[in-house]
């Protein structure tokens, strides 16, 4: 278990936090480029407890920007995105996307105080679909890129595109959801043997899987060893500083934190196919659906308004009691609404002091916590 100032240090991400400090050092993938249109509407984020403003302004460039005006203080959600930046209803001034104020109509074209005046931006980088936002304090000298898949291969996600939702819980306890592997013999199970592919057959198997850990210099990886018979099935997971995860296979997951209690999850592959609408509803397909579709309707007052599920704690992740008896494990469709039934009902932050952690073997260094 972890002791309550360690709970700290890992979970809190704010403005001048240890964590929220050392993920300020890092990109982060922020948007999918569909999302922001040249000249559109601008939207209300929180990246690591810091309200923002994303827009695209009339030259395609992206803005990311304080949520307040610096003039007095009013939300830039109601600024007007045209001619090259964007405008505060509330006195017009206007900045662009490197923070600059380029227009202060009520000061008169004679004043020279809009050079003295400016908001605070951060450097964004576009590639393969996606917007990366940099929030650390190298902005004039940013680090390149992370040489993920996802940046070097142009098709990474397949015909289709990343999709993104919300988890209301602390980023750590979400991700390390994701790298468990002892979970899936229990939370993801299916109880109907028609829909068990090979592969989640011996998965399944052993539920007292062998783990094998090697650190990396990126993070680490593990090996799951479970007994099949006679022969092994390895299940391998890799964990990326500071905030993603791979399982199994390419493409990989981002668990970015909104907050200290909320979580922006965006995953590479599998993708959201291009003939599946963004706000599609699988709920006519639970049995066999993977991914939560289903989006509550849009509220630009909310940070991230646009990708809360609507499967989520106010209606018990929609858990339909019928389908434990014979079909599902939990009742509740799809692999990651079953995760999010989970870690958020620990808590929007878990208090590690509280855990009994098991143990399993392995053989780099003797053993690992689960």
């Amino acid at each position: 278990m972890l002791s309550k100032a360690d709970n700290e240090l890992l979970c809190r991400v704010g403005p001048g936090t240890p964590m929220g400090e050392l993920m300020r050092q890092y990109w982060i993938p922020a948007f999918i480029a569909s999302e922001l249109e040249r000249d559109g509407w601008t939207r209300r984020i929180r990246l690591l407890g810091e309200d923002l403003i994303a827009y695209r302004d009339s030259n395609g460039r992206v803005g990311v920007i304080d949520e307040n005006c610096p003039h007095r203080g009013s939300s830039m959600i109601f600024a007007r995105n045209e001619e090259g930046g964007v405008r505060c209803a509330y006195h017009g001034w206007k900045y662009d996307c490197s923070g600059a104020c380029i227009d202060m109509p009520s000061e008169g074209e004679q004043s020279s105080f809009k050079s003295k005046v400016r908001i605070k931006a951060y450097r964004t980088q576009e590639r393969n679909g996606i917007v990366w936002v940099y929030m650390g304090a190298r902005q004039l000298d940013p680090p390149p890129l992370p040489d993920l898949e996802v940046n070097m291969e142009a098709d990474a996600w397949g015909n289709g595109e990343p999709f993104k939702y919300v988890r209301q819980c602390n980023w750590a306890q979400a991700l390390e959801g994701d790298i468990d592997t002892v979970h899936i013999n229990f939370l993801h199970t299916r109880l109907d043997r028609q829909f068990r592919t090979e592969g989640n057959r011996l998965h399944q198997a052993d539920p007292n899987p062998h783990l094998e850990i090697i650190n990396t210099d990126y993070g680490y990886f593990y090996g799951a060893r479970r007994d099949v018979g006679d022969a092994y099935y390895w299940r391998i997971t890799q964990f990326v500083m500071p905030f993603y995860t791979m399982v199994t296979g390419p493409g990989g997951k981002v668990w970015m934190p909104i907050d200290d209690y909320n979580t922006l999850i965006m995953e590479w592959r599998p993708s959201r196919k291009s003939s599946v609408p963004r706000d599609y509803d699988d709920t006519a397909n639970m049995l066999t659906g993977r991914q939560p579709w289903g989006y509550k309707a849009d509220d630009e007052m909310v940070p991230w308004g646009n990708w809360r599920l609507k499967a989520d704690v106010d209606n018990a992740w929609r858990r339909d009691h019928s389908l434990e008896k014979d079909k599902l494990y939990v009742g509740i469709y799809s692999n990651p609404l079953q995760d999010s039934a989970v870690q958020v009902t620990m808590g929007q932050m878990y208090d590690r002091t509280k855990e009994h952690l098991g143990r399993r073997t392995k053989r780099s260094s003797g053993s690992a916590a689960s």
